[in-house]
């Protein structure tokens, strides 16, 4: 039995499908962005070395549902600066580094400004700050509202 599926090229072209998932691929502009920490999780780099692996989605702007990551290394004194710069803006202190891996998920929910900056091919997302939740609470929540903030084309 053949099954005629015709009418869908002109009802639902599948090249307009492909573009859509390539667009979600492709990689984000430089800028400013507002993101909910959605995973954070003590791992390894492929070195071998520790590191907080944070999961980032965008959650305003035309760039909405899009995922970023960061990589907080612990490998060297200037790594662990850097990641407690971060834990700082997260208002996440710590008596011990030992207590980061049972703690990392604390992070999740988080509403957070970063920027995302690239070089040599390589984007590197830093955490600008934490907001606050007047500042989350403010956000869009409307679909026209989230539809026209969607439609905007600046990345910052």
């Amino acid at each position: 039995m053949t099954v005629d599926l015709s009418y869908l090229d002109e009802q639902d072209p599948i090249d307009k499908i492909q573009e859509e998932k390539a667009k979600n691929f492709d990689p984000l502009p430089d800028g400013k962005y507002t993101v909910e920490v959605v995973g954070a999780e003590m791992t390894e780099s492929k070195a071998g070395q520790p590191m907080l692996h944070w999961s980032l989605k965008v959650i305003a702007g035309p760039h909405a549902d899009r995922l970023m990551w960061r990589n907080s290394m612990l490998a060297s004194e200037a790594n662990r600066k850097w990641t407690k710069g971060d834990l700082l803006k997260c208002e996440m202190t710590l008596a011990k580094w030992s207590d980061l891996p049972t703690r990392a998920s604390e992070l999740v929910g988080l509403v957070l400004q970063v920027t995302q900056k690239t070089a040599n091919n390589y984007a590197n997302c830093y955490i600008d700050r934490l907001l606050s939740q007047a500042e989350v609470d403010a956000m869009p929540t409307s679909e026209a509202a989230i539809a026209a903030d969607k439609n905007d084309t600046c990345p910052f």
